[in-house]
C-alpha cells in the first residue's frame, strides 16, 4: 500500500459501524448545506486552522513529478498555493508529503 493505514481500534477508539458511518454522512451533509448557504470561505477558513504543515515545507507528488516548496495557503478555489523557488504556484491535486 502506498499509504500507512490505521485502525480506530487500535487508537483506542471504538465505535460500531454503522453508528461511525451515520455520524460521517451527518457530519458531511452539515458542511454541504454550509457550503450551500455561505459558500467555500467559511470552510476554507475552517480547514486552514486545522491544516498540518502551514507555512512549513512540504513536497507533493502527482502522477508525473514532485515539487517541494512552503504550503501558504489555499486560494478561494481550494488549490494549494506552494511557494517555490520559481515563485506562487497553484497545485490542483496531487498528494501532499510532510
Amino acid at each position: 500500500m502506498p499509504y500507512q493505514a490505521t485502525s480506530l481500534k487500535e487508537a483506542g477508539i471504538s465505535v460500531e459501524r454503522t453508528t461511525f458511518l451515520k455520524e460521517y454522512l451527518q457530519t458531511l451533509s452539515d458542511i454541504i448545506e454550509e457550503y450551500q448557504k455561505k459558500g467555500f470561505d467559511i470552510i476554507r477558513e475552517k480547514w486552514l486552522a486545522l491544516a498540518y504543515n502551514l507555512g512549513k515545507e512540504v513536497t507533493i507528488h502527482n502522477e508525473s513529478r514532485q515539487k517541494k516548496g512552503i504550503f501558504l495557503t489555499l486560494d478561494e478555489n481550494g488549490y494549494l498555493i506552494l511557494k517555490t523557488d520559481k515563485g506562487k504556484e497553484r497545485i490542483i491535486a496531487g498528494d501532499l508529503f510532510v
